[in-house]
């Protein structure tokens, strides 16, 4: 039995609306994909009214600020986008967390992403990055002398020489190393 205060039962009886706590109703139990394949979207619909709103956690900490996934909720639709997804970082336990004022449901699922192993003689290959600068950033104007830091992740491969880094504003003016106060 759901205990409704007096405010809700006025706004049963006059709209018809039926309050009901959230309920998961599609969603995945398990994802396995290989890594290098593309994309990674999962999806699961909720119910419920008020609708509820959705949070993310992968392995028990909250993603919903984190710029290594894409989440949106829209109309009971929640989607979780990997764009790159990789074994070593994105393999995991991802929980969905629907909640309004009458409750809370999960809807837990398993990723795993099968690693490509290279094999002895394999051809040189690029390095891999292993988590991408976001697509998009906001900066907000600071004083001078702020500092940005960007980190670009990549793996060591089969490679000769050894992989440099260049890093450009605005796809044409190249940074140099330690000039007017960058840091490469």
């Amino acid at each position: 039995m759901i205990k409704i205060d007096s405010t809700e039962a006025e706004e049963t009886m006059t709209t018809g609306e039926v309050f009901s706590p959230p309920t998961w109703v599609s969603g995945p139990a398990s994802v396995e994909v290989t890594e290098g394949e593309g994309p990674v979207v999962v999806e699961g619909v909720v119910e419920g009214y008020p609708l509820p709103t959705v949070t993310w956690e992968k392995d028990g900490r909250c993603i919903d600020l984190s710029h290594d996934y894409v989440l949106t909720f829209n109309n009971g639709r929640a989607m979780l986008l990997i764009e790159d997804p990789l074994a070593d970082l994105d393999t995991g336990n991802f929980t969905a967390i629907a909640v309004n004022r009458l409750g809370e449901a999960r809807l837990t699922f398993s990723l795993r992403i099968r690693k490509v192993e290279k094999r002895k003689g394999d051809e040189c290959l690029a390095p891999l990055i292993i988590r991408p600068l976001p697509k998009r950033l906001l900066l907000h104007t600071g004083q001078r002398g702020d500092r940005l830091v960007l980190r670009l992740e990549y793996t060591k491969t089969n490679t000769s020489p050894e992989p440099s880094v260049t890093w450009t504003l605005n796809d044409s003016h190249k940074i140099e190393p330690n000039s007017a106060g960058s840091k490469v």
